[in-house]
């Protein structure tokens, strides 16, 4: 299971080095190098090609995933046409997508109508940047289900932020125009769907068989899945986004101090400190989940039973320690923003809380997901959403944007409690060991330590404490071996070898 650790660090990098680059181009370029207009535009057709890929897709990408292990033969490197199938029916229904956004083009424009000039000039690209991102998004899960997660995450998380750097310096200095940037813009995106393609190719992994082998029940069964998936994706994306709309539409009758606009600014600040925390679980959900197929695929329960104690433990760890680290920096990272952002303390405290719930229940999604149960998980997205609209309704009336964090850490609670109760009750999976509770309590005295450290400068506050609860924190979980996996990848790592003997195997 040490494969699980390793790939998940590097993905973890990956992921954390493409969060950084698109600050800077979010944050730091486009706003100072282009007219709002210009921005606008390039968001906008981004916002609409990426959601009408994800409806196009209809879940193909999450079935390749579940299926591959059923028709892959090793020995021929073949997938028997499954490949091929998904494709056919992506086309389909991106066919249905560009009929659409050509015949209802003034619809899809009505919500912008205030400044769309710009928009209507380059509406039409939104068709082949959709459909760059769809095969993009089509052949990262084939990658995902072969094994080979690292280079498809470099390629959607690095290289395509690097590409928009680079165009965002060469328009800036003239050396294209904003024609030229736009079709560059799709052009990188094909780009990486060309490279991603070409290498799977020189590894012998695409095969386009014609998919008559595959029996019409089987391709039924494979188009149900995909409209689960398809209902899934939607409900989980509305359910743990909808509380900033919500936020914004409350809080100027819910609390006289703030209007709703400024409110949700406050929240998607403390939103996206939060999401630190999710970043290791999504990197090693990229290995996870078709490990988790392929062994669903075998009926290797022991298998399933070990990966879910091993990402619950391995997540718990890395989990906790961002937390805490967070958490005890909290007040230089408010003192750091404008000071009518004070209340993001005590809504990334929630959301921290809730996230923190939610990876350290490690892979029960990805489990239920590609069993025979995966209704289920859609009926789960539903209860998540419905919870989430009701909590923020009635925690935001009394508590502002704080109750609405508050309602999103419950609705975590609840939906990963139930979760956790299905896989007991259908398969006796219960991944939490003992290992786990000394974590979070190491991860307690840790942050009790440092967290009052105050060298009148909130920069030296947090470069100060980071380095003193990750040195601490890891010597700590290193020399009580909390993680068998975590111990072996360290052991790996010259420089850590030369700071603390790494020992072998669990001490509790």
């Amino acid at each position: 299971m040490g494969v699980i650790v390793k790939e998940g660090a590097r993905n973890a990098v990956i992921l954390y080095l493409g969060a950084a680059l698109g600050a800077v181009n979010t944050i730091l370029l486009y706003p100072k190098l282009m007219t709002k207009s210009e921005y606008g535009v390039i968001t906008i057709l981004t916002s609409i090609a990426l959601l009408v890929a994800g409806l196009s897709s209809f879940g193909s990408s999450t079935s390749i995933i579940k299926y591959l292990p059923s028709y892959r033969i090793e020995e021929k490197k073949s997938n028997q046409g499954l490949l091929t199938f998904l494709i056919f029916l992506s086309m389909i229904f991106s066919l249905l997508t560009v009929g659409v956004l050509v015949f209802f083009k003034d619809t899809v424009l009505q919500p912008f109508e205030g400044g769309a000039a710009l928009l209507v000039k380059y509406y039409y690209f939104i068709i082949p940047l959709f459909l760059a991102s769809l095969l993009l998004e089509l052949f990262s899960g084939y990658s995902n289900g072969l094994l080979k997660t690292t280079f498809q995450l470099f390629l959607k998380e690095v290289f395509l932020r690097m590409g928009q750097f680079v165009l965002i310096l060469l328009y800036y200095y003239k050396a294209i125009n904003f024609d030229g940037f736009i079709i560059f813009y799709v052009l990188i995106y094909f780009l990486s769907f060309l490279i991603l393609f070409t290498f799977l190719l020189l590894k012998g992994e695409l095969s386009f068989a014609y998919f008559g082998g595959i029996p019409i029940k089987e391709r039924w069964e494979i188009l149900k899945f995909g409209g689960y998936s398809f209902f899934s994706s939607i409900a989980a994306t509305l359910a743990f986004r909808i509380d900033t709309l919500m936020v914004s539409a409350l809080l100027v009758s819910a609390v006289n101090v703030n209007e709703g606009l400024d409110a949700a600014a406050v929240y998607v600040v403390a939103l996206n400190i939060a999401a630190v925390i999710d970043m290791p679980f999504r990197a090693i959900g990229q290995i996870v989940n078709p490990m988790i197929s392929k062994y669903w695929n075998v009926k290797d329960l022991d298998a399933i039973h070990e990966v879910y104690k091993k990402t619950t433990e391995t997540m718990v760890i890395i989990g906790a320690f961002v937390f805490i680290g967070i958490w005890a920096c909290i007040s230089d990272i408010v003192a750091i923003l404008p000071s009518d952002y004070k209340e993001v303390k005590y809504v990334f405290l929630w959301l921290g809380i809730g996230k923190f719930i939610n990876v350290a229940c490690g892979s029960n999604a990805a489990i239920i997901i590609n069993s025979k149960y995966y209704r289920f998980f859609t009926l789960m997205t539903f209860i998540a959403l419905l919870l989430t609209v009701i909590t923020n309704f009635i925690f935001i009336n009394y508590w502002g944007i704080t109750g609405a964090a508050l309602a999103t850490a419950l609705t975590y609670l609840i939906v990963n409690f139930i979760m956790f109760y299905f896989l007991y009750y259908k398969f006796k999976l219960q991944p939490f060991k003992v290992n786990n509770l000394v974590s979070m309590l190491v991860a307690l005295i840790v942050y009790v330590l440092f967290f009052n450290i105050d060298l009148n400068n909130p920069w030296i506050n947090i470069a100060t404490k980071g380095i003193l609860i990750s040195l601490t924190y890891w010597m700590i979980v290193v020399k009580l071996s909390l993680s068998n996996d975590i111990n072996a990848f360290l052991s790996k790592q010259p420089l850590i070898k030369k700071i603390v003997e790494v020992p072998k195997g669990n001490k509790i």
